[in-house]
């Protein structure tokens, strides 16, 4: 990990544009570091339509599989507006 790479959420979400939606997944079992960030960093997403935090029951390496279906429905209602 490097503070000059993409893993820097903080570095990355301050470069986002502003009315760039996003979806915030952070699992309920993720990493003790990252669940205790997730509303520091969610707070510095843009504010655009659409942009969500998902908390999906599972943890760090399951969340993508499990999250699935709600990352398919959150695309949906984006590419809908």
């Amino acid at each position: 990990f490097s503070m000059d790479t993409p893993l820097n959420q903080e570095r990355s979400y301050a470069q986002l544009p502003g009315s760039l939606p996003v979806l915030n997944i952070v699992p309920v079992n993720d990493y003790k570091g990252l669940r205790n960030k997730k509303d520091e960093w969610f707070a510095m997403l843009p504010s655009a339509p659409g942009t969500e935090m998902f908390e999906p029951d599972t943890d760090h390496k399951a969340a993508p599989r499990d999250a699935a279906a709600h990352i398919a429905g959150w695309i949906k209602s984006i590419a809908a507006n």
